[in-house]
Parts: C-alpha cells; sequence; structure tokens
C-alpha cells in the first residue's frame, strides 16, 4: 500500500524546536489560505477561514465559544452496558460485561489545561504548527487526557492538513469519540452556499444555505467525504476528510455553519485499549463548488481502494464491460426474463445490455439469504443465452443478511452476526414481518457462504453478480469480541468486505464485475458498478462521476411512469451530461404491450437518443473528465419539474443545462447541451477554456452531428450560439487545429 499523502510524521531531523506558551491569536497558512486561532486562553479554537486566493471568509460567531475538537469518555465502560460475547468450548454462545455501568464525560479544546504550541519546518519543508493541550484533568485524574493537533502546509497548492491526536492517561475512563473538527457558527444561515457528498450523484449543492445536516460516511449519505462552504460571488474554502481505513464517521453541519466531524473510538469504552480514529483533515481554497473533485481525487489516488488503477488498465474484469449502455431491471421466472429481454432487444437495437436479474432462485425475496440455490428450472440456458449475445446477466445476491429461520444460522449465522453492545444481535426487518441478522463483513463462516454462491453462479455463466446493501449501509459498530477485531468503530468494516470481496474477484478474475446498491467509495477496487437509485432532487450535484468516472461506474438516475415526458428527461438528460449508464427501470424496458404506461414510446426514445449521444462521446466519458457546467447567457426560462420519488420532489429547473466533459490529453473537450422545452431553443453560451482546465487554447468548434463551425477566441472566453432541439441535445467538440 502506498504512503497515505497527508500523513502528519512529525519526526525533525537536526532541527531545534522551541515550545512555549501562547500569548496571542495564532495565524498559520499559505499566501492562499488563512487559519487564525485563539489564543491560549480560548483553548486554541479555530477564529476565522479565509480563501485569500479567491475572495471567501468565514469568521467565528462567537469567538468566546470558539472550539477546535471535542473528545467523549465513559467511566471505565460504555454507557449502555457494553458486553462482549463469545463461544464456550460447547459452542453456547454467552455474553460478559466488559466494564460496568457508567456515565458519560465530553471535554472539548477550552478545558482547563496547560496549553502551549510549536511552529517549525520540516526538512521537506513543510510548515508545522502543533497545538498542545496537556494535563487535563477528569474526575479529579489531574493527568488523564492529552490533546494535540497539528497543522502541516500540503504538498501542493494551498491547501492545509490536519490531525487530532488524544492519548487517554486514565485509570477509569476510556474513550467514546473524538470529533475534530468541532467548529462554528462561522457563518449567518443563508450567507453561504454549502455543497455536500450525499445521495444519488454523490453530491448536493444548497445555495444560500438555511439547512442543517447530519451525515453518516461511508454510506448513501455520505458516499465521499468532502465538502465546500462557499461565499456567494466569491470563493471558498473545502474540507475533505482522508482515511485509510474509511472508519464510520458522523458529519454534522449547521444553517449557520457549525461544524462536526465524529468518529466513535475503536475499542470504544474499554478502558487502556480505547483509540481515536486516525484521519486528516484537509483544508484548501477553492474557487467554485466544480473545483472540489479534482482536489479529492488528487488524494484519493493515494487511497488502497483505488491502487488497482482505471478500469481501462483492469485485467480482472470481463471483456466488453465498458461497453454497457444499458441496465434493465428484471424480476421473474427464466421464461418471464427472456420475455422481457427479447422486447428489451426489440426497443434498444445494438445496444450492449446488462440484465439485472431478481427472484432468479426458488425462495421468496428476502429470505433464506445466504442459501440461494436451487435456482429456478432453466435458469442456466436463459442466461447462457444471453451472454452468448454479447450482454451480462447480473444476478441478485444479499451481501449483509442472514436468514435467521435457517438450521445454518444456529451453527454459523449466530456466529457471524452483529452484535449490540449489549451482546444481542441486532436484527433487521425487512418488510412486515421478515427478520434478517446483518453479518459482520469479517466472518469467515459469511465469506464461505458468499464464495460457494458466486462460484454456482459463474459455472451457470453468469457474467456479474450483484450484492446487494454493502454501499448503502454504514458501518456498523459490531461488539463481539470472539469476531477478532477492535470492538466498536474501526477499518474493520470496510476492510472486512474489500477482503471477502477481493477473495471472489481474484478466483474468477476477467469472469464477472461486482455490483452493489448505491455508491460508497471504499469498495471500488473489488465493486466496480454502482446503482444509484435514491431519490434525485433539484439540488444534485455530480460529485461521483466527477471524482470516480474512470475507476467506476454508476447506474440509475430513475423516473416513474408518473413522471411527465419534460421531467423524465430533467432525469434522463443526467446519463449523458453527468455520465451515468442509463436504465434499471423495470416499468419502462421490456413491459409487455398491455403493461406499458402511457407515453412508452415517446419515453424509450428518448433514452435511445441518451444512449446514442453517450457512444458519441464515449471517449470523454470513459477517459476523461466532467470538470464544469456550462455558462448560458442567453434567456433560459424555468419549467416547474415534478419528479414521483420516495415524498416527491418538485422545483423549477431551466430549460438549457449543460457540462463540459475534457479529454483525456487535456488538449479538447465536449459541451453537452441539453433542453427541457417542446420547442428548439437557441443557447448562447460561454466557453471558457481556462475554466476547463485545458492544457492548449482550442482554436476551433464544431457542432457534433451539424454542420455549424466557427473560430475561438483565442485570447480567452467566446460566446458562441447553439441550437439545440426540443426535449433535445446539442454536442460541441472543442479541438485545436
Amino acid at each position: 500500500m502506498k504512503k497515505i499523502i497527508c500523513s502528519l510524521a512529525m519526526a525533525v531531523l537536526n532541527m531545534t524546536v522551541v515550545v512555549r506558551p501562547a500569548a496571542a491569536e495564532l495565524q498559520f497558512g499559505n499566501p492562499e489560505l488563512l487559519l487564525r486561532f485563539q489564543d491560549a486562553a480560548g483553548g486554541f479554537g479555530l477564529l476565522e477561514m479565509t480563501n485569500k486566493r479567491d475572495g471567501g471568509s468565514f469568521v467565528s460567531q462567537n469567538p468566546a465559544h470558539a472550539a477546535l475538537w471535542l473528545v467523549r469518555l465513559s467511566r471505565a465502560g460504555r454507557v449502555d452496558d457494553q458486553t462482549a460475547s463469545f463461544y464456550t468450548d460447547t459452542g453456547v454462545l454467552v455474553t460478559e460485561r466488559v466494564n460496568p455501568l457508567a456515565g458519560m464525560v465530553s471535554i472539548d479544546s477550552n478545558a482547563p489545561a496547560r496549553r502551549s504550541f510549536r511552529r517549525y519546518h520540516r526538512e521537506d519543508g513543510a510548515a508545522v504548527l502543533e497545538l498542545i493541550w496537556d494535563d487535563i484533568a477528569v474526575d479529579g485524574e489531574k493527568s488523564a487526557l492529552k490533546a494535540v493537533a497539528s497543522f502541516e502546509t500540503g504538498p501542493a497548492g494551498g491547501s492545509v492538513l490536519g490531525r487530532l491526536r488524544v492519548e487517554v492517561k486514565s485509570r477509569k475512563y476510556a474513550l467514546e469519540s473524538s470529533a475534530f473538527p468541532h467548529i462554528g457558527p462561522m457563518s449567518e444561515a443563508g450567507t453561504y452556499h454549502l455543497l455536500l457528498p450525499r445521495l444519488t450523484y454523490g453530491g448536493q449543492f444548497f445555495r444560500n444555505n438555511k439547512q442543517d445536516f447530519s451525515l453518516l460516511y461511508p454510506s448513501i449519505i455520505a458516499q465521499e467525504s468532502c465538502m465546500a462552504m462557499l461565499r456567494p460571488d466569491a470563493g471558498g474554502i473545502y474540507w475533505a476528510f482522508h482515511d485509510a481505513g474509511a472508519a464510520a464517521k458522523g458529519i454534522t453541519v449547521g444553517a449557520a455553519l457549525s461544524a462536526t466531524v465524529e468518529a466513535a473510538a475503536a475499542n470504544s469504552g474499554v478502558t487502556g485499549r480505547s483509540r481515536t480514529i486516525d484521519y486528516c483533515w484537509e483544508i484548501s481554497p477553492i474557487r467554485d463548488e466544480w473545483g472540489a473533485a479534482e482536489l479529492y481525487l488528487n488524494r484519493a489516488q493515494h487511497q488502497p481502494w483505488l491502487q488497482k488503477g482505471l478500469l481501462r488498465d483492469r485485467t480482472d474484469l470481463p471483456e466488453h464491460y465498458r461497453d454497457i449502455e444499458l441496465w434493465v431491471n428484471i424480476s421473474g421466472s427464466p421464461a418471464e426474463m427472456k420475455a422481457a429481454y427479447d422486447r428489451v432487444r426489440e426497443e434498444v437495437g445494438d445496444a450492449r445490455v446488462a440484465v439485472h436479474w431478481y427472484n432468479w432462485n426458488i425462495y421468496p425475496f428476502d429470505t433464506n439469504y445466504p442459501e440461494y440455490f436451487p435456482a429456478l428450472e432453466g435458469s442456466e440456458k436463459v442466461i447462457r443465452e444471453i451472454t452468448a449475445n454479447g450482454d451480462f446477466v447480473v444476478p441478485y445476491i444479499n451481501g449483509h443478511c442472514w436468514d435467521p429461520q435457517l438450521p445454518s444460522y444456529r451453527t454459523e449465522g449466530i456466529r457471524a452476526a452483529v452484535k449490540k453492545r449489549s451482546g444481542e444481535i441486532a436484527l433487521e426487518k425487512y418488510g412486515p414481518v421478515n427478520l434478517l441478522a446483518p453479518v459482520c463483513p469479517t466472518s469467515p463462516e459469511f465469506l464461505r457462504r458468499i464464495q460457494e454462491t458466486c462460484r454456482k453462479l459463474v459455472a451457470m455463466g453468469v457474467n456479474g453478480i450483484y450484492l446487494d446493501q454493502i454501499g448503502q449501509l454504514s458501518p456498523m459498530s459490531c461488539f463481539d469480541a470472539t469476531h477478532g477485531h477492535e470492538l466498536g468503530n474501526g477499518d474493520y468494516w470496510t476492510g472486512g468486505y474489500r477482503s471477502m470481496l477481493g477473495k471472489i474477484m481474484e478466483e474468477h478474475a476477467g469472469k464477472i464485475f461486482l455490483a452493489t446498491e448505491n455508491a460508497a467509495e471504499p469498495y471500488i477496487d473489488t465493486i466496480s458498478s454502482f446503482l444509484v437509485w435514491t431519490e434525485i432532487t433539484g439540488d444534485d450535484f455530480p460529485l461521483l462521476p466527477q471524482i470516480y468516472n474512470r475507476y467506476a461506474f454508476y447506474y440509475g438516475a430513475l423516473s416513474f411512469p408518473e413522471d411527465s415526458m419534460q421531467s423524465f428527461a430533467a432525469a434522463q438528460k443526467r446519463c449523458l451530461l453527468w455520465g451515468y449508464q442509463p436504465g434499471w427501470m423495470g416499468w419502462l424496458h421490456g413491459q409487455a404491450p398491455d403493461k406499458r404506461s402511457p407515453g412508452h414510446a415517446e419515453k424509450i426514445a428518448y433514452l435511445n437518443q441518451v444512449i446514442a449521444l453517450r457512444r458519441e462521446i464515449k471517449a470523454c466519458l470513459l477517459d476523461g473528465a466532467l470538470v464544469h457546467d456550462v455558462k448560458i447567457l442567453s434567456e433560459n426560462p424555468a419549467v416547474r419539474i415534478k419528479w414521483f420519488r420516495m415524498n416527491g420532489e418538485e422545483h423549477d429547473e431551466p430549460v438549457l443545462s449543460g457540462a463540459v466533459w475534457r479529454n483525456e490529453k487535456r488538449d479538447g473537450a465536449v459541451v453537452v447541451l441539453a433542453n427541457l422545452d417542446t420547442h428548439e431553443r437557441i443557447g448562447s453560451i460561454e466557453i471558457d477554456p481556462q475554466l476547463y482546465g485545458l492544457k492548449v487554447m482550442p482554436s476551433v468548434y464544431r457542432q457534433l452531428r451539424g454542420n455549424l463551425h466557427g473560430a475561438l477566441n483565442k485570447n480567452g472566453k467566446s460566446v458562441i450560439e447553439v441550437p439545440v432541439p426540443a426535449l433535445g441535445f446539442a454536442l460541441l467538440e472543442l479541438s485545436a487545429k
């Protein structure tokens, strides 16, 4: 594994470091970023973050209560009666209390302490600031706690990297959690824009934010771990939290820009063994919300989940995997599945299809996990017919649960299951009656069962396997001491899955790919296709494809039969603008004529248009980068969009929108424009090659599938008028002569 780039090693060679008490406010940063901290009396609370390059400053609204970190301690054990589970020699599951029940203590950076700081330059030139809190007393123990918050200038650009170290010296107390940063409020509600890493596209952008948010990383509500705060008409501040182990973290952001990132401790509540989760907090100036992805990818490239490299360079994936153009969601018997598939082939021409197949075995959905066989009679024949046609068959299995009704649950499942702090098994309810037991991914019993299932499916001829829930759910806290992992939080959850799935991919290299529900980032080296099916909103922002389009595929962007054609187009245009693989709408593709919803043919035609245009700019979508939206100068009225998802979503959306995909060499780009209007519109757009990060200033543009030609202004921005057909698209290619 490569050394993580945000490592904050404090070793200093041939250098004298002076440690002294703090007597005044401290400043730290670089020519592009300023961080200002309280003095010693103020506990070194964070007072200011300023983007010195682009503007945008955030200042503490209440300096007297500014803080930087917070830790929670429990007295010799967890507050909720933590126990550990183990098996006797006769195989009986028993539990023992690790420590007696006790209260919780919270301590932040304002706690009485002997405070000091030190500054120095490392041998590699990085400037370092250490803020030190020593001799923190807890319940009569005079030196029970020590904390060090360290900051260093980053390896490039204007970034600063921070880390918190906490040492618990107490004989009575243990760590429950640590929060770093723990700040705010630093802005009045409604005075800043907020980018968060949540939901279907990996991001949501809230203008003039007045909302409070609670996120949990890694999961569907925080699929990456970066965010940005921006001033209207100015730059702002970018944050990211880099952790090679991808341990669970809670992220809360208040409307007035108070912010806390809190991680439960590993071995929390266990005196003498608890520890903080080690992660790096990156702070950087940012020009606008579109700059976040490139900053984040610069660090993510050093994380373990990207060490297999680009999709195009991987040899463990099936032939033509990168050519999938449409996903179809089919449930039913082999005969029903094949009939639906045949109708799909008639609807989409020569598009390469992936069939996501549910209920292929004899058991009802959400029962009998992880035992799936026998398959329904005729399954293998249908699978081999479809794969021989060059398409993919991707059957459903569950990657999270064990059915307590199975005999194997009593002999293996109980041992493998996640245990609560009380020692009880954390049963989950699915549907009105089904109770399933979530499984700890470190379990060898579960690995063996999943491996056996995958071997049988591969023997039947499948070329993909879907393992449900892995990317959707946040890591659970497991307290079974017999599993051999740290109790509570840690890297064992994501590490356990990556180890399990890595063994499956290694065994079947080149034969299958793996898919899962939603798109948490730590699994990309083992799971390369992610179904993103949750609600879509008018605040969505494409962080996932911006960061990871060359490393993973995302498919979904769902619509419902009740959506109008304009609303359908507003969702599905994102598959072209933002690079998602379309489909997975069981109500649309493959339906028998008597079951088709109104507008069926029109919606199929729209998606076929998306598929054809994706093929046209395939090189950029696969190997280039999504870099920015398009500035539209012409009249651009809004249309009311209603999506029939979850509780429904309504918003006003401009009829014209666009995105820019830079090519791999950075010497050209494709501009994609979409029109939601029911008649053609002329889009007057501003082309800014510098904003798109092009190494060479383009001198020519051409409209693909058209005859619009013209010269770009080599000195900077240009304005181009582009006709965009009704409920359609226009593609512009920017290139050098």
